[in-house]
């Protein structure tokens, strides 16, 4: 066990003194600074079934929202941690669009109301335009 070059952590040495990470960075002639997330490759954008955006990089699939919001605050999300689209269009990243909000603060804006079928006693969703905003 000795200590990675780079990261100076103690683990299995792999190859000149630097860890797999690193080793695999000098390899591939990359930079050797590690970001919190490592998007180095091309990104490839698909639309998903639900209609956002998903970037793909090393085999790894991210929505486009989170990754904007991720690089403007310079951290990562944390899983409670929603974003909201605040003009509705799913597609359209742009930070002034987006905005973090809790889980339930995220439920209320998109809140739907329904009314029951007097016949068959169904519940027929509809969707509200112009919720209040949450505080």
């Amino acid at each position: 066990m000795e200590n990675c070059l780079y990261c100076d952590r103690t683990i299995d040495v792999v190859k000149y003194n630097l860890c797999h990470r690193h080793y695999i960075r000098w390899r591939e002639r990359r930079p050797m600074e590690l970001a919190p997330y490592e998007y180095s490759k091309p990104r490839v954008k698909s639309l998903d079934v639900h209609g956002y955006i998903r970037l793909s990089f090393h085999n790894r699939r991210v929505l486009e929202h989170r990754y904007v919001m991720e690089q403007y605050i310079n951290r990562s999300l944390r899983s409670d941690e929603h974003i909201h689209h605040i003009n509705g269009i799913k597609t359209d990243n742009r930070i002034e669009n987006l905005e973090i909000v809790s889980n339930s603060s995220h439920q209320y804006r998109h809140k739907r109301e329904f009314k029951v079928c007097p016949t068959c006693g169904s519940k027929q969703w509809l969707k509200v335009k112009n919720v209040v905003e949450a505080n």
